[in-house]
């Protein structure tokens, strides 16, 4: 962690206690290293502080914070662990490079029949005479390049991409200049062009410029090809047949100012035309050149959008799906025809608003399956609350199926990050045989496996994901620009997409013909239901296995109708995910919107969750609660089951809730753990790590083994998953061929809960199929205190505690300090945020005592990231207050007496922004509100040294909830070394929880029922309570626990922490009996043996 040195602490202090200025470092001014700033780092020598570029974009007009109160929750409605703001949609990274044979890919069509026969694509298209036809798939992506030859027409000579439409608006030229219509007209840049011979019928075209420098990224400003990124096109709106109604495009493709040889475009749509950018009309040299359509046209003259794919991925998804060409790729479904629909820029950027728009676009327009090959959606779409409900609405009121990546951000529990229910729309991961790692890279290895890279389920919600798994590398069509030959080696989740598109696409055929059932919800059942499983892949891994296709038909053959019904955990979500903690019980909520009454069965697929309903009868518009009762397994690892939900007499399920426990090999209160571990090429292993509240420090370390001679056994690469599941370590190869033997993480502070680190076995080009061998060693603690300090107050009261701490690092002269008691916590934990720019904004209604904003854990840490924190001050609008630099993969900036106001923080890179760049970022705030007070005098205290400080806590009268902190601090240096969550509750109810039991017998199972009562009216009480470690949701105030005594009493500690309840914590001990009816004790005094008997007999007359 950067300590910030003792004079910037001190000058913090000075200057904001004088009250002098506002702004410490305006931008006009020059500052030294010796004055700067700088409580992250220091910079030698002089520079000029400057604003971040995204800094200006509020500077013209910026509002005052108690004119726009910024809400201090700095993400956003959706996962509250990523920041949200600006996060683009994306095309999936493959983490894996991309082969270096991509770009010269030999037998492309022979080489993707690996592919197809993998998943009975070619047999299924043989033994049923179908290719697709009749059907169209939506490419939403980048686009489609109209001119590859592969992607021109079906078997039976239709159009193969039927629609092209821009919702990016990359192709937008803008036509404000009108043209008299005449033999030649001057542009306003002095430019003359030849008009074409043709005549407008009013008389006036329109025109304006296509400029390539507008279009940067892959293609990098250069449309024609030509080497030049500043050629600008002239482009010609005609009204031939009424006046003013513009249907016609010239495009002065090839630059020379004349129109009289180009054609005439219409909107792709209607006529299909397409044209390329450049002076090369035919050869291979032409076919390099950027092929366009007319995607959308102002009928007013105002604007014409041209479509183009400038980054490769959606030509790429679409010939997987459904090339066609007798000497070129035959794709999985080559009868059928696309909609090229674009998303993503050429810098590979868009939005989810557009994606949206473009789903509910392709549904209206006749798409029967939408293909989304995008990664970052859910970040995306977490302003949207009502995503996921409008994607339901879209799959249900269409009847389309739609398929979604799992992205590339595996293998880690919960990194597959998907929207929209998982019971109703597919989310596909990618697979690998041993046939696909040769061809694509030169590995050996052996058996199928899932790509390591693919994302994983379940979903943070506890959703299933994947819906199952499909090939994630294949040859593809490219475009020319990109790829001279036009082919490439394509690899992710993105790829795997197209195939299951296509496979959809041909199962609809068939189904049309024969008559089954052609509505998407039907074929996501077939296709789950007939995929195959793989051998030693868990279902949150693979989801169903394999795509079959000749299976999935089966399936669709078997299928019944089902009555559309949905389920929701009682806490929300489409499944239960126990990731830190152990579940007792839980229930979900099914329910049938429907006007007709449903009836269902309800199973378990494994014992240790067993559903206390076995069948329902559900009224229309109803909805009924089915309680679980959960055993979880004790063995380290992931464990999974799902409740399957039939209506009787079915095969195939209508639903499946999932329900995932995580049982961690170092429990909480563990220090170190070692493990020795081999594992095979292209596999993985999974270590989950507890780490309680209050932990300091947690570091893991990986070290490859080394073998005769030094050799190392193997290559593998270590990643670290927070317990929410985002990554915040990937380390660089060790071992065979990498950078040294060992990789390390460490971070401050960490979130408790469970985290994962998985250790992937990475293969290597010729290399043989060995086993690579680590030893994995983790280190936690200590624990400063238990977090967060937690204490019950009576209203308007002085009351005095006292809390334990612990040094948690190298020895310092300090003491601590305590700050609060406010209703409103100003602090943000640790969150995940992957941009630059600005990353939080937040609002301080009064001075603060202290403030601390940390970055950490940079991926990739390549130096060069700035910390900025910027205030908004009347007269000057949008001003730089403190600055923070790089230095050991972290930033902190950290002041004391802070004014009250409205701030913006932001991340500044210099140079390229990596395409995977994360890291963790918090905000600390203490209040100076005097309900707190310590008690500690400044003293020398030694590493692991523990004491006491007394606290006196001076609470409001008005009941509620209250927080504040109490702060570490080294007085050497300013710095704190540890801040410590208080939370109060004042004079809130109280909860009674009270024990009935049947007579508990010495080793043997029995049951608890706990009452939840509100403790001064008597009403029920429902919500989660903690029992011995376990967690169970009450039903009607009441919680059945099952027990197994070992003694003559039998304890069980009860927590709850209820909303409007002061938090519970108690010990309920129960009477447990030696033993019940059975005969008398042999050789027992005769006395002894009545009242034994006697005791026996009145107990069962009560």
């Amino acid at each position: 962690m950067q300590r910030p040195v003792k004079w910037a602490a001190r000058l913090a202090l000075l200057v904001l206690v004088a009250g002098l200025v506002t702004d410490f470092f305006p931008a006009d001014r020059t500052v030294t290293g010796a004055d700067e700033p700088a409580a992250g780092g220091s910079v030698s020598g002089s520079y000029t502080p400057r604003a971040p570029a995204a800094a200006t974009e509020a500077a013209a007009e910026p509002v005052p914070a108690e004119l726009a109160p910024v809400d201090t929750d700095m993400g956003s409605d959706g996962d509250p662990a990523v920041e949200a703001a600006g996060d683009p949609v994306e095309t999936p990274k493959p983490v894996l490079p991309v082969p270096e044979r991509a770009a010269t890919v030999e037998d492309p069509a022979g080489k993707m029949a690996l592919n197809l026969n993998a998943v009975g694509i070619p047999a299924f298209r043989a033994a049923h005479g179908v290719s697709g036809a009749g059907v169209t798939i939506a490419v939403i992506d980048s686009g489609i390049d109209p001119g590859h030859p592969d992607l021109q027409t079906t078997p039976d000579g239709r159009r193969k991409v039927v629609d092209w439409k821009d919702f990016t608006a990359e192709g937008r030229v803008v036509t404000d200049q009108v043209v008299p219509w005449g033999p030649t007209f001057t542009a306003r840049d002095g430019r003359t062009f030849i008009l074409p011979e043709a005549q407008s019928a009013g008389g006036r075209a329109r025109f304006g410029y296509w400029d390539e420098s507008k279009v940067p990224g892959r293609i990098n400003r250069d449309l024609d090809r030509n080497g030049f990124q500043t050629d600008r096109f002239g482009v010609l709106l005609l009204d031939p047949a009424v006046p003013g109604e513009y249907t016609q495009v010239y495009v002065d493709t090839d630059n020379d100012g004349d129109f009289r040889d180009e054609v005439a475009m219409t909107v792709f749509r209607e006529g299909g035309a397409m044209a390329r950018l450049g002076r090369f009309r035919s050869g291979a040299v032409a076919e390099r050149q950027l092929a366009f359509v007319v995607a959308d046209l102002d009928a007013a003259g105002g604007w014409v959008q041209f479509g183009f794919d400038s980054l490769g991925h959606g030509t790429q998804v679409a010939g997987v799906a459904a090339a066609y060409r007798p000497d070129g790729v035959v794709g999985a479904a080559p009868g059928a025809q696309l909609m090229a629909l674009k998303v993503i820029t050429s810098q590979d950027q868009g939005t989810w608003f557009a994606v949206k728009e473009a789903i509910e676009y392709a549904a209206r327009h006749g798409a029967q399956v939408i293909n989304v090959s995008l990664g970052g959606l859910a970040v995306s779409a977490a302003g949207d609350t009502q995503a996921s409900e409008w994607l339901s609405r879209v799959a249900q009121t269409y009847g389309v199926l739609i398929l979604l990546a799992a992205d590339n951000a595996g293998p880690g529990l919960s990194s597959g990050t998907t929207i929209g229910r998982a019971n109703e729309l597919m989310t596909i991961g990618a697979y690998y045989s041993p046939g696909m790692w040769a061809r694509d890279y030169g590995y050996q290895v052996t058996g199928e496996t899932v790509w390591w890279r693919s994302g994983m389920g379940p979903r943070s919600d506890g959703a299933y994901i994947p819906s199952l798994v499909a090939p994630g590398g294949s040859p593809a069509p490219s475009p020319a620009w990109l790829h001279a030959e036009g082919y490439t080696t394509a690899v992710g989740t993105s790829v795997a997409v197209p195939h299951v598109a296509g496979a959809a696409a041909l199962l609809l055929e068939a189904a049309r013909r024969d008559g089954l059932p052609q509505d998407g919800l039907s074929l996501k059942r077939a296709l789950e239901s007939g995929a195959r499983s793989l051998p030693g892949l868990q279902s949150y891994e693979q989801g169903s296995g394999l795509l079959d296709v000749e299976a999935a038909y089966a399936a669709l053959e078997r299928l019944q109708p089902i009555p559309a019904l949905t389920a929701q955990m009682a806490g929300g979500g489409e499944g239960l995910l126990a990731r830190s903690y152990q579940p007792g019980s839980d229930a979900f909520l099914l329910t049938n919107p429907t006007d007709q009454v449903v009836q269902v069965e309800i199973a378990s697929t494994d014992s240790w969750v067993t559903p206390r309903l076995r069948a329902a009868v559900i009224p229309p518009g109803q909805t009924r609660r089915v309680d679980l009762a959960i055993d979880p397994p004790m063995s380290p690892g992931v464990h999974s089951a799902y409740i399957v939900i039939k209506a009787p007499g079915q095969e195939i399920p209508s639903l499946r809730v999932p329900v995932t426990y995580v049982q961690p090999v170092v429990s909480a209160g563990d220090t170190s753990y070692m493990h020795s571990q081999r594992i095979a090429a292209a596999r993985y292993h999974r270590y989950f790590i507890e780490v309680e509240p209050g932990t300091a420090e947690l570091s893991v370390t990986a070290r490859v083994a080394t073998g005769p001679g030094g050799r190392p056994q193997g290559a593998v690469q270590m990643q670290v998953f927070r317990p929410d599941g985002h990554m915040v370590h990937r380390s660089e190869e060790i071992g065979y061929q990498g950078r040294g033997l060992t990789a390390l993480f460490q971070t401050s502070d960490p979130l408790e809960g469970v985290w994962e680190v998985v250790v992937v076995a990475l293969p290597r080009e010729g290399m043989a199929d060995e086993p690579a061998e680590y030893v994995l060693q983790v280190q936690s603690g200590p624990v400063v205190a238990p977090a967060p300090l937690a204490f019950a107050l009576v209203p308007g009261d002085q009351a005095a505690v006292s809390v334990s701490l612990k040094n948690p690092g190298r020895a310092f002269t300090g003491r601590a300090v305590a700050y609060g008691l406010t209703e409103q916590d100003l602090s943000v934990p640790w969150k995940v945020v992957r941009q630059t720019g600005r990353i939080d904004e937040f609002t301080l209604p009064s001075n603060v005592a202290r403030l601390r904003l940390e970055i950490a854990n940079v991926m990739p840490a390549q130096g060069g990231e700035h910390l900025w924190l910027y205030r908004y001050e009347r007269d000057r609008g949008w001003q730089p207050y403190w600055v923070a630099h790089s230095s050991g993969g972290g930033m902190v900036i950290e002041l004391e007496r802070v004014p009250a106001g409205y701030y913006r923080v932001f991340v500044q890179y210099d140079g390229s922004v990596p395409s995977d760049l994360r890291y963790q970022y918090r905000r600390l705030v203490a209040v100076e509100a005097y309900g707190i007070g310590a008690q500690d005098d400044g003293a020398r205290r030694e590493r692991g040294a523990s004491w006491e400080v007394p606290l006196t806590f001076y609470t409001p009268v008005k009941a509620g909830r209250y927080y504040g902190c109490v702060i570490l601090l080294d007085e050497e240096t300013g710095a704190s070394l540890a801040w410590l969550p208080v939370e109060v509750s004042v004079g809130e109810s109280e909860l009674s929880v009270t024990a009935r039991a049947s007579r508990l017998l010495v080793d043997r199972p029995g049951t608890v029922v706990l009452e939840l009562k509100d403790a001064a009216t008597g009403a029920p009480v429902d919500g989660v309570i903690t029992v011995d470690g376990r967690r169970y949701r009450s039903r009607q105030g009441t919680v059945t626990v099952t027990v197994k005594p070992s003694s003559a009493v039998h304890a069980l500690r009860v927590e709850a922490d209820l909303p409007g309840y002061r938090p519970f914590s108690r010990e309920i001990r129960l009477p447990v009996h030696q033993v019940w009816l059975g005969p008398p004790v042999v050789g027992g005094a005769r006395a002894e043996e009545h009242a034994e008997w006697r005791s026996r007999a009145e107990w069962l007359l009560r």
